[in-house]
């Protein structure tokens, strides 16, 4: 990874846009776990998983649902490494 920024690039203008897709970013994780949250006690809610699940299957259930909120936060995250680290060379913002 090259530090060199070009000589033509604004760098506020940059950074101002790096902010913003970070928000996006972070609203994005916020939407997908609220979403997968919101699902996971819908459903064990309205079938009454809560007394008819077996512990070791609870178990299993919220560990899956853990994973696949930390796999995307993880996706997420690098999306916003590749952003941050390829802007320049791209000129991302312009």
């Amino acid at each position: 990874m090259s530090s060199e920024i070009p000589s033509d690039i604004d760098r506020g203008k940059y950074d101002r846009g790096l902010r913003l897709d970070l928000m996006l970013i972070i609203g994005i994780v916020t939407v997908l776990i609220a979403v997968e949250l919101f699902v996971f006690i819908m459903i064990t809610t309205t079938t009454q998983a809560w007394t008819m699940m077996p512990l070791p299957m609870f178990g299993v259930y919220i560990v899956v649902i853990g994973l696949l909120i930390g796999i995307e936060t993880l996706g997420c995250a690098q999306v916003y490494r590749s952003i941050k680290e390829h802007r320049f060379r791209l000129r991302y913002y312009d």
